[in-house]
């Protein structure tokens, strides 16, 4: 089996450093933590997991700022949309694996 490797973007590891120190006093960061770090073991186990996004469709930004050459999304996280429940703009954040 290939090692699988993620890396987070600097972004999207602020994310995570504060959803790791805020989840123990908060039920949203603590669910919203869980649910990544599921998330993060199933890539391990399934890279190509979500949707491909096609070659052409991938933002110029991704390329040349994460040195994107393949992007899969995931349209559901944990069953909802993060930005719908939070007013805090660092869990607006996107996380780029």
């Amino acid at each position: 089996m290939k090692r699988v490797c993620i890396k987070l973007s600097p972004e999207a590891e602020e994310v995570y450093r504060y959803l790791n120190q805020n989840a123990p006093n908060s039920k949203l960061e603590r669910m919203i933590l869980k649910a990544t770090n599921q998330k993060i073991e199933l890539i391990k186990v399934k890279p190509h997991y979500g949707d491909g996004i096609p070659k052409n469709l991938i933002p110029e930004e991704y390329k040349i700022k994460y040195g994107v050459t393949n992007l899969f999304a995931e349209r559901e996280y944990c069953g909802f949309d993060i930005a719908d429940f939070t007013e805090n703009p660092q869990m607006r954040a996107r996380l780029f694996f």
